[in-house]
């Protein structure tokens, strides 16, 4: 610091120094600073500011100021410091010893130190080798710094620095051994490495110090080069070098021959080519470059041939360093420099003035002169394979710039020397055909070279192309070509200005063939291919193009412009000529125009086609000699199966979608013209997928239709094609690896990226299974590869990551290639390695690690810290892997998942825990059953404490619910596999975690007041109760195998359960036997028992021979447990032989008590089954001890607070609550619950065979049971249950039931009064016994179900003791019965129950007079009960009475008025009720009371059927008229057919409602009685009036439209049943034609039914021959159904229906196609009499329905689409050409109109859920199809024009308008405001309902 302030400049206001003191100052200053330039430092604490090179820096930032300007030479003594070295030896500047002491120093004196800086300006070689290396070093570094620091200062001095580097370089030279066997490239590798410690370089010294300071010497040149390039450069400007020239060159020569190899392998430039970087960078420094060589006889600029000598020419060693080995930092340098000989360091900015003047610029003429090998260097460097395509943009923009500099002035010198010699005109060209193949790969699309660029480029080569020869020109077309088409999957190049400079270069290259060259008429063709609008900005000149386009359409091939035409007949060029053309047809498939897109497609198709036929032709030429060396024998199947077919698979791949349509259609064709060729190349094994017969099951039609689900369709039918023949053991692959992996593979994974909304879900779904069923047929190389890239994608496409992994999974699903793991030491015999196979190195070093890394992901919130997540389709997707890896690779992979599955289970975000549980589900599902027990030892380790409990029962649950669905029980096993099934084994340990939960730690936390369980949603509910039945329905149902387990030993362990079903029921049992048990425990056991109830009535293994014994084992010692309990206590005393015993009625007296034989121990003991008493005793006197035991255990005092209290009057309760419990105890009714409700849950669902003998045998003890627990239990729930469980054991023959019937009927009808059912039939235990009831009413005696069926008498009652002999109940009884029933109807809540009692009842014919009564009620509610099940039930029931019960004929004639009067009822149900009741009736009844009561029923009939409001009340009164009209007799029949003549011939105000009814009767009576209307004339009656009425009703078009619908749908009803009797009559024709227009829309339809059931029978191009016609015989008619259905589709919008315009179209298809045949039939006689060329009928109506089209209006429009689309279906080939203006024009319309608007919304971020152009579009696709593609590309071309023209004067008008009309224009512009700022209001309200009520239906209004 104190230096940087001390200033020692002597031109300072106020110097530091004064002038009289610094001659003496400051050489002593100099000495001191210079002493401190080499000072280690200090000792104190060191500081930045005290380092070497920032004191050197302050050091020459104070010299730098010392005799600036002045001349006084105060930095002498500086210098003299720096160079004293290289005069004197060390220490001669030190005074002599003799000298005096007044002698001055040598460095005061100012002579001896400027003669010591003159003589370092002289020093030689020998002189520098006097000294050491180090101050050498030192010397150069310190110049360094001081050219650097002092700059100009030292200005003079520099003819002294630059001769001791040029000595020190010398030096350093003739050390090195004269150079060129090692670069500098290593002398700076040395420097590097610093060595140090060399001495002085003396003559004499031994051969290793030679090589010492030899190698030291490099590091010395290196740095002395460096420092000599600082100098020219600081200089340049300033000093001139050009004496120093020859003797820089004479240093440097050995160098120079060394640079080209030193530069190889080289990470930086040498310090020589930075040296010759410097020499041009400056003007004046660029001549120094012209030197001349040592011993050849070249010019002055030293530029001859390198034969002369070993001497190379700085130029020379400088290109060539630009080789193919040298690294990018060498190769950067070398291009600079000839960059800055080309610009004369920079100077010459414009290059042009460098061309103009390149004889007078020496750097331009140096690489003049060089260009050779310059071109050589670059041809080897870019022609090399790693240089050819380097990754630094800037080098190769460097390269490039090169390059075009080089092109520009050698196209300039060779056009400037047109009349140089022959020789140099040749090497010319070789220079030019080098360049041409350096510049034209800058082109390629992988260059991303900028579009300036590549019209400079493009220009160099147009130029060049003519002056090189022909074959190098056209070795270059294929490239030009491929820049024509697209780039890879994206569109090519767009720019027209650059496509022009293109086919510019092409028709440079076409000028050496002539004009008549089939490349010239290819560059002709192109040329109109891209010709732009003269007018128009950005568009095609239609004019040019389409004719362009439509002659590479035509297939004949003899129209000029034609593929056969311009591919001519060289056999030189081959197809080479129309590639272009090729290229330019794909890259027209990604414009936006459709006109272009269609063209183009069809040129491609059409290249197809000539391909096939010219192969085939050259198939059958013989091949000359000698013909087509080097080329394939058939040149166009090669085109197609490389150029064309890549350009294809490669679209395939293309974003969008109308594009890819286009590449999938070609690829069709494709297939389908080379189905018969062999090569895999041109997939001619996917014609397969094309079905020309039916074409909704062609995969590529559909692939490409515009319906999302006909594309998931093909995929859908593609996939099953792959799985059909994956099926055939035998068959190979359905295709080609190519086809599969290069096609289909592409096409199945579009969906999976772009799927956007939830409509294309089930595609992209598909999509993935289909990519699936393709990776199951790929060799591993492809399966590799497409699995690699799916996992890159996951990452690279994050919204589509559930697809993605999706489709990862479906891959890995189709895994089917053979793992050998291997281990050390072996090595396997198919080539694989002591790793394995090929596949199983591939999956553990590469896949399966990729797979591990995206198993976890952090998500970082906003706010938050990053937390993982689990990725659970990855984690699916790893166990998919390690399930097809071997079972010792899965075995150890899967525990380490499950811990990372579990570790997400313990996070507290409740998200990642539903992710984990749902993955560790699926994960268990995948794995199945036998890896269960791993899943639940890691959920019971990991998951153990806190709010992990309520998890761990939650991800129990999911895992058990997941591995249900997939888990099936064996079909037969033998006990001991039965024991050993992996899920039954893991019950115990399931019930363990269920218990915790249920009655453990979980449970309490639920249960404390308070708890904060939201905080964990998994703690709301218990979700282990759905454990248990989920584990009940799966476990194997065998709980007879506790029998077998007694028979062990005693002492026999066993790790597993007897039975699964014992380890889940009996801990739960036992908790009920308890005696301490509290009402709590009571309620979660009850729960418990009944969710394994609901399991076990699912679980399809059980049978009945397991479920009778273990119900009647688990039920009996609740229900009998008193006198079993009483027979023990009695028995105390007895001996072993005595059993408790077990009653079976039916074989012995009920209750009676009997020992068991020794035979009978083999049958079936139910008792001993018993769940709960597995260690019951066998005998009494087991019971007896263990009685006593338990007496014990409850008198022992117990210390602590658990300790029972045995004193005062609690003393004997624990002895009590000893006792088993009963019926009447909580904890006893909740264990028979669970037997009775599994019982009846497995009866209710036919789990036992009930023909079964055996199983009738165990059914039948059930009886007594039951009806114990019906009579003593006061339980509803058991009771109700009983009641169940009896109503199935009641239809079986089992022989205790007759015993206990009257008993059970007595209980029952108790019940039932007891419940109140007489007033609450919603009771279940009311429902219940009337259903048990109906059972005993249809029981008799014998065992089988009575019939009391008694036609004996007509008397209203019978013998009630003979019906009552075989009912469970006595007289009173039923009576009593009979009027609960007639009190539980009348209640507004019926139950089919009571009903069912009441059937029973009626089936037994049960008379009385109250029953009577019962069924006037059930009249009654057949009518005006509100519930539908009610009326129908009733009316069954009165159906069955009315005809069964004997009844007097007053009472019928009752019946019959009521069931009149009851159609008249005033709500709709009950008269549908009531017509359903009489219809019934009148069906049934015999004919002669239907004839007598006939007048009764028509007459109100038809009043109804006129006057009823409703439309089914109606229908169903027309159905009745017809069964009543059909059982008639004539003679009746007759009279009712004159009521309605009469009343259609009424006249008067009035008269409507007659005729209307008379009308409705004539269609009645066609329906139904055929042969009376067919009778005489009453058909003709009936037509005549039926036109009479619609005479009048047309007349009226305002009037009653009922009288017109049904007088139509009566000619309907006649043209159906009589067609014959309706086709002469045309007046009745010619009213049904007027009706077409009616106003209302039902009459409309009417009549367009009529119209199209007459046209179904005739052919329209034979309706000449249709003789009798109305058409033929009445002209006009034809005309007139036109313009009628015209009419109707033009409705307004509010009036469009669906069916309608259905109707209307299939008319005028058919109209369409009669009048294209017949166009004389659509005119009268006096038209054609009049006008004898009459106008074509066809365009008249495509005029009228275009002009309707254009029209506003959604529906309208579709329906004319619809219309449109019929008619290119239908119409002959060709017919609609003539026509294909008029109907493309408002299709166009509405395209345009749509995508404006699908804009806007797009620019207001709206989504559209459905496209409404497809239809428009698939309309215009059939009709291109129809009309042919030429046709309607002129149509189209001509309709867009037209729009356009129209749009452009309908510009100008509004733009004159606002200078002729000012007032107009702003009444336009204020009404463009108005309406722009409603719909801001608008889109503003919107908005507001989306936000207050964000449904779909605000949705839908806001799209």
């Amino acid at each position: 610091d104190t230096l940087a302030k001390f200033d020692l400049s002597s031109d300072a206001e106020e110097p530091h120094v004064e002038s009289r003191h610094r001659e003496g100052f400051i050489p002593v200053l100099v000495r001191i600073l210079f002493g401190r330039f080499s000072a280690r430092g200090s000792g104190g604490a060191k500081s930045s500011k005290d380092s070497p090179a920032a004191r050197r820096a302050a050091i020459l930032s104070s010299l730098s100021s010392l005799g600036r300007g002045d001349g006084t030479g105060e930095l002498d003594y500086f210098v003299y410091m720096m160079v004293r070295v290289f005069v004197s030896p060390p220490g001669r500047d030190a005074p002599p010893p003799s000298s005096s002491s007044n002698a001055t120093p040598s460095i005061f004196n100012k002579e001896q130190v400027r003669r010591t800086i003159h003589a370092a300006g002289e020093a030689g070689t020998d002189d520098v080798s006097l000294v050491k290396t180090a101050k050498a070093e030192g010397f150069l570094n310190l110049l360094s710094d001081v050219v650097s620091h002092i700059g100009f200062g030292a200005k003079e001095y520099v003819p002294v620095f630059v001769n001791l580097l040029l000595s020190i370089c010398e030096h350093a030279e003739s050390l090195r051994g004269g150079g060129g066997k090692r670069g500098d490239d290593d002398d700076d590798k040395k420097s590097e490495e610093g060595e140090e410690g060399s001495g002085a370089v003396v003559k004499g010294e031994d051969e290793g110090a030679r090589r010492a300071a030899a190698a030291r010497a490099g590091n010395v040149r290196s740095l002395c080069l460096r420092v000599l390039s600082d100098l020219l450069v600081k200089y340049a400007s300033a000093f001139d070098f050009s004496p120093y020239r020859s003797r820089i060159w004479s240093a440097l020569g050995p160098a120079l021959r060394g640079l080209p190899g030193s530069v190889v392998g080289a990470d930086r430039p040498p310090a020589l080519l930075g040296l010759l970087e410097c020499l041009t960078s400056h003007p004046r420094l660029i001549p120094l470059l012209e030197a001349r060589r040592r011993g050849d006889g070249g010019d002055s600029n030293g530029n001859g041939s390198n034969g002369g000598g070993n001497q190379l020419a700085p130029v020379e060693a400088m290109f060539l360093c630009i080789d193919e080995s040298s690294r990018p930092k060498v190769v950067d340098c070398a291009l600079r420099c000839v960059d800055n000989l080309l610009t004369e360091g920079g100077t010459v900015e414009d290059f042009e003035e460098a061309k103009l003047s390149h004889g007078r610029l020496p750097g331009v003429r140096l690489v003049e002169q060089n260009v050779h090998l310059l071109i050589e260097q670059f041809t080897k460097r870019l022609g090399s394979n790693g240089a050819g395509t380097a990754k630094d943009n800037h080098l190769m923009w460097r390269e490039l710039s090169v390059l075009c500099r080089v092109s520009d002035l050698l196209v300039s010198t060779s056009a400037g020397e047109a009349e140089a010699e022959r020789a140099s005109g040749a090497e010319t060209a070789e220079v030019l055909e080098s360049l041409c193949g350096l510049l034209v790969p800058y082109l390629h699309f992988d260059r991303k070279v900028s579009e300036d660029n590549q019209k400079y480029v493009l220009g160099i080569l147009k130029a060049i192309m003519p002056r090189i020869r022909t074959d190098a020109s056209l070795s270059h077309l294929q490239t030009l070509s491929k820049l024509l088409g697209p780039n890879r999957a994206r569109a090519g190049i767009a720019n027209r200005d650059i496509r022009h400079d293109i086919v510019s270069v092409i028709s440079a290259i076409a000028s050496h063939g002539g004009e008549g060259s089939s490349l010239k008429r290819v560059a002709t063709s192109l040329e109109c291919l891209g010709a732009t609008h003269p007018k128009h900005i950005e568009e095609y000149d239609f004019d040019r193009l389409l004719p362009a386009l439509n002659a590479l359409g035509n297939e004949e091939g003899a129209e000029d412009g034609s593929w056969a035409n311009l591919a001519g007949s060289s056999k030189e060029l081959g197809l080479k000529p129309i590639m272009p053309l090729v290229y330019t047809c794909f890259q027209m498939l990604y414009d936006s125009d459709g006109v272009v897109t269609r063209g183009a497609s069809k040129a491609l198709k059409t290249l197809v086609a000539v391909s096939f036929a010219q192969s085939s032709k050259t198939a059958a030429a013989p091949a000359a000699d000698g013909a087509g060396a080097g080329r394939p024998q058939n040149e166009w199947v090669w085109m197609i199966e490389t150029s064309f077919l890549s350009c294809v698979r490669t679209g395939l791949s293309t974003k969008e979608v109308p594009v890819r349509r286009s590449f999938i259609l070609l690829l069709a064709e494709v297939s389908r013209t080379f189905a018969s060729y062999d090569s895999p190349g041109l997939h001619g094994d996917l014609n397969a997928l094309r079905r020309e017969d039916d074409i909704e099951l062609d995969f590529f039609l559909n692939a490409t239709h515009v319906q999302v689900h006909r594309r998931a369709r093909a995929l859908m039918r593609l996939r099953k094609a792959l799985a059909s023949d994956n099926d055939a053991s035998d068959a190979g692959p359905p295709f080609s690896v190519q086809s599969l992996t290069n096609v289909l593979l592409p096409i199945a994974t579009n969906p999976v990226h772009e799927c956007r909304t939830t409509a294309e879900e089930p595609y992209a779904n598909e999509a993935i299974l289909t990519v699936g069923a393709i990776a199951r047929h790929m060799p591993w190389n492809k399966y590799n590869s497409a699995l690699w890239v799916a996992l890159n994608q996951v990452s690279r496409n994050p919204g589509q990551e559930r697809y993605i992994v999706s489709m990862i999974c479906a891959i890995i699903d189709s895994f089917h290639f053979e793992v050998v793991v291997g281990a050390e030491g072996d090595a396997e015999a198919d080539g694989g390695s002591s790793e394995g196979n090929a596949v199983w190195r591939m999956l553990k070093n590469r896949l399966i690690p990729k797979i591990e890394e995206l198993l976890v992901k952090e998500t970082i919130e906003s706010g938050s810290a990053a937390e993982k997540s689990l990725r659970a389709p990855v984690a699916l997707a790893l166990v998919k892997l390690f399930q097809k890896l071997p079972l010792s690779v899965f075995e150890a992979k899967l525990p380490r998942l499950l811990v990372v599955i579990c570790n997400a289970l313990r996070s507290r975000d409740s998200e990642t825990r539903d992710v984990a549980r749902e993955t560790l589900a699926k994960i268990s599902a995948s794995v199945g059953v036998d890896y269960l027990s791993e899943v639940i030892k890691e959920l019971a380790g990991m998951l153990s404490e806190g709010y992990q409990l309520h998890v761990r029962s939650a991800a129990l649950h999911s895992v058990i619910l997941a591995v249900s669905k997939v888990y099936k029980r064996p079909a037969s096993l033998s006990d001991e596999d039965v024991r050993l099934l992996s899920f039954d084994m893991c019950v115990p340990a399931l019930m363990d975690l269920i218990q915790q939960d249920i009655f453990g730690t979980a449970s309490e936390m639920k249960e404390v007041r308070g708890a904060r369980r939201r905080l964990v949603k998994e703690a709301s509910g218990v979700k282990s109760y759905d454990t248990l039945e989920i584990v009940a329905r799966s476990i194997l149902f065998r709980p007879s195998l506790a029998a077998s387990e007694q028979t062990r030993e005693p002492d026999a362990e066993f790790s597993v359960p007897p039975s699964a079903v014992h380890a889940l029921v009996i801990p739960l049992l036992e908790r009920l036997r308890n005696p301490e048990v509290d009402t709590a425990t009571i309620g979660k056991v009850k729960e418990c028992l009944n969710r394994v109830t609901v399991g076990f009535s699912h679980n399809t293994s059980v049978e009945s021979k397991e479920i009778f014994p273990f119900v009647y084992a688990s039920v009996y010692p609740f229900v009998m447990g008193a006198e079993v309990q009483s027979n023990v206590s009695d028995s105390d005393s007895s001996s072993d032989e005595e059993e408790i015993r077990i009653s079976r009625t039916g074989r012995k007296k009920h209750g009676g008590n009997r020992v068991k034989t020794e035979g009978e121990a083999n049958k079936i003991e139910v008792f001993q089954w018993q769940p709960s008493t597995l260690n019951a005793p066998k005998d009494s006197r087991k019971a007896l001890s263990d009685r006593q035991r338990d007496r014990a255990e409850l008198r022992k005092v117990v210390d602590g607070a658990i300790a029972p209290k045995l004193t005062g009057s609690s003393r004997y309760k624990a002895l009590e609550s000893s006792s088993s419990h009963g019926l009447k105890d909580p904890a006893g009714a909740s264990a028979v619950s669970f037997g009775l409700r599994l019982l009846h849950s497995c009866l209710k669902k036919s789990k036992i065979d009930v023909k079964h003998e055996n199983t009738l045998a165990m059914a039948d003890p059930y009886v007594p049971m039951l009806t114990k627990c019906v009579e003593g239990c006061s339980e509803n729930t058991v009771i109700l249950l009983s009641l169940k469980c009896l109503s199935f054991l009641l239809k079986l023959e089992l022989p205790s039931v007759p015993h206990y019937l009257p008993k059970l009927g007595q209980h029952v009808l108790k019940l039932l009064t007891d419940s109140g059912a007489g007033s609450n039939t919603k009771n279940e235990i009311a429902q219940g016994c009337f259903k048990t009831m109906t059972l005993l009413m249809a029981f008799d005696s014998g065992g089988e179900k009575s019939s009391f069926a008694s036609n004996s008498t007509d008397k209203n009652t019978t013998n009630a003791n003979s019906s009552l002999r075989t009912l469970p109940l006595d007289a009173d009884q039923m009576q009593t019965l009979v009027s609960i029933i007639q009190s539980a109807i009348s209640d507004s809540d019926h139950n089919s129950p009571t009903f069912g009692l009441i059937k029973s009842i009626t089936s037994a014919h049960y008379v009385s007079s109250e029953y009577y009564d019962l069924m006037e009620t059930i009249l009654k509610l057949s009518l005006q009960s509100q519930k539908q099940s009610v009326r129908q039930q009733c009316c069954k029931i009165f159906m069955q009475y009315f005809f069964e019960y004997p009844m007097g004929k007053q009472r019928l004639g009752d019946h019959m008025k009521q069931l009149v009067l009851n159609i008249k009822y005033e709500y709709e149900e009950g008269r549908l009720s009531a017509l359903g009741l009489l219809t019934a009736v009148t069906r049934k009844v015999p004919p002669p009371v239907l004839e007598e009561h006939a007048q009764l029923l028509f007459l109100p009939l038809v009043l109804q059927l006129v006057n009823d409001e409703s439309k089914k009340c109606r229908e169903t009164v027309g159905e009745a008229i017809i069964v009543f009209l059909k059982r008639l007799e004539l003679d009746t029949l007759q009279s009712f057919f004159d009521y309605a003549t009469r009343w259609s011939t009424s006249g008067g105000i009035g008269s409507g409602p007659l005729q209307r009814t008379s009308v409705q009767l004539f269609g009645i009576f066609i329906d139904s009685r055929k042969d009376f209307v067919r009778r005489g004339g009453t058909l003709d009656d009936i037509s005549k009036r039926l036109q009479l009425v619609l005479t009048g009703s047309l007349q009226e078009p305002d009037g009653e439209w009922e009288l017109h619908y049904f007088s139509l749908l009566c000619v309907e009803k006649i043209q159906k049943q009589f067609p014959s009797a309706l086709a002469r009559n045309y007046d009745l024709w010619d009213l049904v034609i007027q009706s077409l227009v009616h106003p209302h829309p039902w009459s409309k339809q009417v009549s367009s039914r009529i119209i199209n059931s007459s046209f179904l029978d005739i052919d329209p191009v034979k309706l000449a021959s249709a003789n009798g016609h109305f058409l033929v015989e009445k002209p006009g008619s034809l005309y007139d159904i036109a313009r009628n259905l015209c009419r109707q589709l033009s409705a307004e919008e509010d009036s469009q229906v669906d069916a309608l315009s259905l109707l209307a179209i299939k008319n005028l298809v058919w109209v369409v196609r009669a009048m294209d045949a017949f166009p004389h039939l659509c005119y009268g006689d006096s038209r054609r009499k009049i006008d004898g060329n009459l106008p074509d009928p066809v365009l008249w109506l495509m005029t009228r329905l275009s002009n309707i089209a254009k029209e506003p209006g959604k529906q309208r429009r579709e329906a004319l689409f619809k219309c449109f689309a019929a008619f290119a279906s239908s119409c002959a080939k060709g017919a609609l050409t003539p026509y294909l203006k008029l109907m493309i024009e408002p299709l166009n319309r509405a395209i345009t109109e749509i995508s404006s608007k699908l804009e806007q919304r797009r620019m207001n971020k709206r989504q559209e859920e459905h496209d409404e152009t497809e239809l428009p579009k698939e309309v215009l696709q059939l009709l291109e199809d129809q009309c042919g593609t030429d046709s309607f590309l002129n149509a189209l071309a001509s309709v867009q024009n037209q729009a356009r023209t129209k749009r452009e004067r309908r510009k100008q008008e509004i733009a004159a308008e606002a200078v002729h009309n000012p007032e107009a224009a702003a009444k336009r512009r204020i009404l463009k405001q108005s309406k722009e700022k409603q719909r801001r209001k608008r889109r503003i309200q919107d908005k507001k309902m989306v936000r207050a009520a964000p449904g779909k239906k605000a949705r839908q209004r806001l799209n």
